[in-house]
């Protein structure tokens, strides 16, 4: 899940298991899965919760890739100014 929370200067955007709602702090020790219905569940490698979401909802599973891709398909794919507009 990507998540903005407050800071002491200001906020800052986190991504966090949608499993063990833990934060996630290496994109390459976590991926992000795609379900059939269209929703993206980021999720750990290292600590077993691909794994128990694979229980969770086996039949909805569409496929998966590194975190790292799919952030930077995120920013790819919405185009959006890094800066003020």
């Amino acid at each position: 899940m990507i998540e903005i929370i407050e800071i002491e200067h200001g906020y800052r955007t986190i991504i966090t298991c949608d499993v063990c709602h833990e934060r996630i702090v290496d994109a390459r020790m976590a991926v992000a899965v795609r379900w059939s219905h269209g929703s993206v569940w980021h999720l750990h490698k290292g600590k077993a919760c691909h794994d128990r979401a694979e229980r969770m909802v086996p039949a909805f599973r569409r496929g998966f890739m590194e975190l790292r891709e799919h952030i930077e398909q995120i920013d790819h794919n919405t185009r959006l100014p890094a800066g003020p507009a």
